[in-house]
C-alpha cells in the first residue's frame, strides 16, 4: 500500500491544478487507471471499486481533485488581500 501512495497515486496527481482534467472521458481515463491498480491488491480483487478504495484509505481521483478545490478557495478567501477582520 505504501508503494501504491508513493508511486502510482503521486504520478496521477502531479500538478494536477495545471493540468486538470475537464472532461469526463479524460476523468474516466484516470479512474480506470486506479481501478485496474485498487484490484492489484491481494484480497481486494473481487470487491467493488469504492469498497476497495474504503479498505485502503483512499478517495477516488475525482472526489480528492474536488475537496483540493474546496480548500484552495477556502486558503485564497482568507488570505486574500481583500479579506478584512471584522
Amino acid at each position: 500500500m505504501c508503494c501504491k501512495k508513493t508511486y502510482v497515486r503521486s504520478h496521477l496527481e502531479y500538478c494536477v491544478q495545471v493540468w486538470s482534467p475537464h472532461f469526463k472521458k479524460d476523468n474516466e481515463c484516470l479512474e480506470t487507471i486506479q481501478r485496474r491498480e485498487t484490484k492489484l491488491v491481494k484480497g481486494l480483487k473481487r470487491i467493488l471499486y469504492e469498497e476497495r478504495l474504503t479498505a485502503l484509505g483512499l478517495y477516488s481521483l475525482v472526489s480528492s481533485r474536488f475537496a483540493e478545490k474546496i480548500v484552495l478557495r477556502i486558503f485564497n478567501y482568507i488570505f486574500s488581500p481583500n479579506f478584512l477582520l471584522l
